[in-house]
């Protein structure tokens, strides 16, 4: 079965304690114990991710794979420094079966 990913307003949030507030909190919460993943709007600089500025983003999947090995987190390549944010590759054997950069 499929499962979209939800899209959840989260102005509320950075308000005060509030009916709409509880339900976006709600809906955070069932969205990460449930698939795992959700998307966000209604935040300060949300316009700024234009569809271009998206594509933009995106491209890092288009790289050769030795550019994205350059990126790579330290666990991943022990010759790397940087131990907390990188490239990581997809793991055909996870669970998640993914790869992105953080």
């Amino acid at each position: 079965m499929t499962q979209d990913i939800e899209t959840i307003g989260i102005a509320d949030l950075f308000g005060p304690s509030s009916p709409g507030r509880d339900r976006a909190d709600a809906r955070i919460m069932a969205a990460a114990s449930g698939i795992g993943f959700m998307a966000v709007r209604d935040f300060r600089g949300d316009a700024w991710l234009t569809p271009e500025r998206r594509a933009q983003l995106l491209r890092i999947f288009a790289l050769p794979d030795t550019e994205k090995q350059k990126l790579l987190r330290w666990n991943f390549d022990r010759s790397r420094k940087n131990v907390y944010r990188g490239w990581f590759s997809l793991q055909p054997t996870a669970v998640s079966y993914k790869e992105g950069i953080d």
